[in-house]
């Protein structure tokens, strides 16, 4: 048996390992871990294990806001036939609707929608045919559930119409009425649930209905069909499920919930360096829709804004993590539409962020309700304050990818003005600000503004290209990655030795396509990246994988419209944080099996047997975490519990998380393929026996019963 040497003894000096040699073998091979639970080595972060939302394609909208329709607000125009993009002509197009017309430029009908206070577009039915009925619009693909009531709410205003040499003339009442309905999408098909609306006055009215239904439908269509002469204008229609707790989906705020997420980080991301914070308050139906530029400039409404995100954090139990957006820009649909007119760049004409900006959001979060921007928050429902301790100051800011790019030193020096103005308005903020793999960024936001910092955020994401190729390299960074956190808390101690730095490591994950980034290979790696966490805990204060749902592909839980399943990495995230622990515990483990990576940096000889070991306060529970990298091997170990608070219970929980092949993964069809197992296992005392599987995360929880 020998010892681990090298890069996790420079991690920790009680840690050794145990690794896996090059054979296709079945063999059992034998290994020590010995836990000294007397010998506390640093304490594990309770906000270790938090989580990211992002605005990112369908992590918000569709995936964690319960919303169904896109494009409700009919500001993602579409050319003829279609009424908007995503809507389309009710019943169909197979004929021309004599009489009925879509939009309203072409004849001379104004399209402004609601709010009235500022360029926005409605979608405008018109119908002068007394004869024509039922004509309209729809929405495809909306997946309902029987004995769910779905709640509909829109925007109407009308008029009565009547075709003129110019085009038609809107004025006098209108006379007919609308049905909002859910209906089987197919010609003929069964209606669900259907409400008339009646007596549409000239002016903006809000109507929320109800429409209960009886079975399921994954594929069922939304429609507003018009009956009588006239002019309707609709805008800010939305479809949710009655389920849905805050306007969150049921489904998947229930594996949320399954997570206890210590803190949840948004808006973002890249994004983050895109987005106002004013888009996302004040009533929902009043708010813009903006351009995601940094991810395929999607048109993203504003509905799930700053009081969404903060009440969401509270449903969670989550501390709050807001990213502001540092000399950043960003661009509402109809901005971007003029700027496009006029020959413009979005990119380059989007208006900029501030750190005034940036001040009147830790207001309008934190400030008194006297202050200007606490008084909206007051206005909003809220004249509490929510007392948000974690601000981040921008993201990224050292790629070319985002807005507000900069060398280290102009960020440090906007940084230090966004800092002192957000803390003018609420001195009890923690700052955390954008650090970097690199030593070089690193040392220079040390040196201009580690004084005024708690945090420095660093993202982890591999395989990079020109990274060494195959499973062993892949299982061999995490311990690259712990001398890296030594070298960033040796520079912190040099530069800034009279301050508490952590680091945020708050984005990780693979970078490996679907639906590798959601098989078992990836969930050993994200173990493994979780145990130097812990090991390095009186640094790494925060983490979270990239990302909660959807958007980035190793999103850990995937919601489509019908369906949602988790991650083998959510498995391990959720038993980990379950079993946290607040103390790591002095662990030893022997063995004589390496992996070799074929690269010189990673090494030859690279434990695949992973332990970390910690406890809470009172040192009567006890947390195992073992992570088995081999491919080919389980391993039995003989652990030794020594110098615990007393005698040990005799059955532990063991959580087991593994799958037949590191290739394996769930997806929609299968869900289940990956799972945690949870069992109770007989232990003889302080010593004794446990096979680890090949390829698997395991937890071990141990209890000393209380006298």
């Amino acid at each position: 048996m020998r010892p681990l040497v090298g890069a996790l003894i420079a991690a920790s000096a009680m840690l050794q390992a145990c690794g896996e040699s090059q054979v296709d073998s079945e063999a059992i091979d034998q290994a020590s871990i010995r836990v000294d639970a007397s010998q506390r080595l640093n304490p594990i972060s309770d906000l270790l294990y938090g989580h990211f939302a992002e605005f990112m394609f369908e992590n918000i909208k569709q995936g964690l806001w319960a919303e169904i329709l896109v494009n409700r607000g009919f500001e993602d125009v579409a050319p003829p036939p279609a009424a908007a993009h995503y809507w389309e002509r009710y019943p169909d197009t197979r004929n021309h609707a004599n009489g009925f017309l879509l939009g309203g430029k072409a004849y001379g009908i104004t399209e402004q929608g609601y709010p009235s206070d500022y360029q926005n577009r409605a979608q405008v039915l018109t119908n002068l045919l007394p004869e024509q009925r039922g004509h309209g619009i729809y929405q495809p693909r909306i997946p309902l559930r029987g004995g769910v009531t779905y709640r509909a709410s829109l925007w109407l205003r009308a008029a009565n119409a009547v075709r003129t040499d110019s085009g038609v003339d809107t004025r006098g009442t209108f006379a007919g009425s609308l049905a909002v309905s859910l209906e089987e999408d197919r010609s003929g098909g069964e209606v669900y649930g259907v409400t008339e609306l009646e007596s549409i006055p000239s002016e903006w009215t809000r109507y929320e209905l109800e429409l209960p239904v009886a079975r399921t439908d994954p594929g069922a269509r939304f429609v507003l069909r018009m009956f009588g002469v006239g002019t309707i204008w609709v805008d800010q229609v939305s479809l949710m499920p009655g389920d849905a707790t805050s306007s969150i989906r049921a489904d998947v705020l229930e594996r949320v919930l399954a997570l206890r997420p210590a803190f949840i980080r948004w808006p973002g991301g890249n994004v983050a360096q895109d987005y106002h914070w004013e888009w996302g308050i004040g009533p929902r139906d009043e708010r813009p829709v903006w351009i995601n530029m940094s991810w395929d400039d999607d048109p993203e409404p504003a509905d799930f804004g700053t009081i969404e995100y903060l009440q969401f954090c509270r449903l969670v139990g989550a501390e709050p993590n807001i990213v502001v957006n540092v000399e950043g820009a960003g661009v509402t649909v109809v901005e971007a539409a003029q700027i496009r007119a006029a020959g413009g760049d979005i990119r380059s004409e989007s208006r900029p962020a501030s750190a005034e900006e940036a001040a009147n959001w830790v207001e309008y979060v934190n400030g008194d309700p006297s202050s200007r921007y606490g008084a909206l928050r007051a206005r909003d429902g809220y004249p509490e304050p929510f007392g948000v301790i974690y601000w981040e100051i921008g993201n990224e800011i050292w790629g070319d990818w985002v807005r507000g790019h900069s060398d280290a030193s102009t960020y440090a020096a906007n940084a230090r003005r966004y800092i002192r103005q957000m803390k003018a308005v609420d001195p009890s903020i923690k700052i955390i600000a954008v650090g970097d793999e690199s030593p070089d960024w690193n040392r220079v936001v040390l040196e201009e503004i580690g004084g005024e910092i708690d945090m420095l955020s660093i993202h982890h994401y591999r395989p990079k290209e020109d990274d060494p190729k195959g499973y062993a390299a892949l299982m061999a960074r995490p311990l690259w990655y712990e001398e890296l956190y030594g070298r960033v808390r040796n520079m912190i101690e040099e530069i800034v030795p009279n301050r508490e730095i952590g680091v945020a490591l708050n984005e990780w994950n693979t970078t490996f396509g679907v639906p590798r980034q959601h098989t078992m290979e990836s969930a050993m790696y994200g173990a493994r990246l979780m145990n130097a966490f812990e090991r390095q805990g009186d640094l790494i204060r925060m983490s979270a994988v990239s990302d909660l749902v959807n958007g980035w592909p190793g999103g850990i839980i995937q919601a489509s419209r019908h369906d949602v399943f988790t991650s083998a990495t959510y498995s391990v995230i959720e038993a980990y944080n379950r079993n946290r622990g607040n103390w790591r515990l002095a662990t030893a483990v022997d063995c004589d099996v390496v992996l070799d990576t074929g690269d010189a940096e990673l090494g030859s000889s690279v434990p695949a047997l992973d332990v970390t070991a910690s406890s809470d306060d009172a040192g009567t529970e006890l947390y195992l975490k073992a992570v088995n990298t081999s491919a080919t091997q389980a391993i039995r170990a003989t652990v030794e519990i020594a110098n615990a608070a007393g005698d040990l219970d005799n059955v532990a929980s063991v959580t087991t998380i593994t799958a037949p092949t590191l290739e394996d993964a769930n997806s929609f069809s299968e869900p289940n393929k990956i799972a945690a197992r949870e069992t109770q296992v007989r232990i003889d005392g302080p010593r004794f026996t446990y096979e680890f599987p090949k390829h698997s995360v395991t937890v071990v929880r141990l209890s000393v019963p209380k006298s």
